[in-house]
């Protein structure tokens, strides 16, 4: 394992989502080898609690946070169930930012927002960017956090292997009303429910057909809604969402990520 101590920006970051928990030692082996390796970085968790193997949601979380990050923030999001198979993992950068990822479409969102400017698939034989042996079940430890801590230290993305394309799918956000299906993007804590309907999109929208509901009201903050009745809102993160007031949308709902539903437009 190449040592260095150099930071590549002044006070560098390192930003991690995962579905590990806090329950077990993922989390703090994972930032164990970073301060190994770039003792300068600092580390910032989005979280930790996204559901096992989720990655739509993770790249939804992904997404809603990124931006609001320093130039040169290096993000590194766990969510792989595919450890150990033939998926990719890959080092890519965006004019702003540096993405450190298994190759399963966590990167999906981040993806439709701003391209990718250079795209590095991780070479794990041989390598003096990785620990060895790698795990087939803790590649997170093995492959991913050193990699991001050596961007931090300075090394650049064309040092980790051969240049690839990132995999690009449709746009999935809904931003028109050619859009008739949208899906459930995230369900938080408060049973607030995050759709995959840009904000623009809120005053054309009729109602929303999910599960057995049709949910119509419109509010502009939550104190403004009804108890009991889901209603739709503008979201902080640019998506439209269902939510109630003092409840749970999504419980009231029986909604969880990935369920679909039919966009009525006016």
């Amino acid at each position: 394992m190449r040592q260095t101590n150099e930071p590549a920006f002044l006070n560098p970051l390192i930003a991690l989502l995962t579905d590990f928990g806090q329950s077990d030692h993922y989390v703090g082996v994972v930032k164990g080898v970073i301060a190994s390796i770039a003792p300068l970085a600092r580390v910032v968790d989005i979280s930790h609690e996204v559901k096992p193997h989720a990655v739509r949601e993770a790249s939804y979380l992904l997404w809603a946070s990124y931006r609001f990050f320093p130039s040169n923030s290096i993000f590194v999001p766990i969510v792989d169930p595919g450890v150990g198979g033939r998926r990719r993992i890959i080092a890519a950068r965006t004019e702003k930012h540096f993405f450190v990822a298994p190759d399963n479409g966590v990167l999906q969102l981040v993806g439709a927002e701003e391209p990718f400017v250079e795209c590095r698939e991780v070479k794990t034989d041989n390598s003096p960017f990785i620990l060895s042996p790698v795990s087939a079940t803790f590649q997170g430890r093995d492959v991913l956090a050193p990699v991001a801590a050596y961007l931090a230290s300075g090394v650049p993305c064309s040092e980790f292997g051969p240049a690839c394309e990132v995999p690009r799918s449709d746009v999935p956000f809904a931003a028109s009303i050619s859009h008739r299906t949208g899906y459930v993007l995230h369900c938080d804590r408060f049973g607030n429910i995050v759709t995959n309907i840009r904000n623009e999109m809120f005053e054309s929208i009729a109602a929303i057909r999910i599960k057995r509901s049709v949910v119509a009201n419109k509010i502009r903050f939550y104190q403004e809604g009804k108890v009991n009745l889901p209603s739709l809102i503008r979201g902080s993160s640019g998506l439209v969402e269902i939510v109630m007031k003092e409840g749970s949308a999504s419980g009231r709902l029986g909604v969880q990520p990935e369920t679909s539903f039919r966009i009525e437009w006016r």
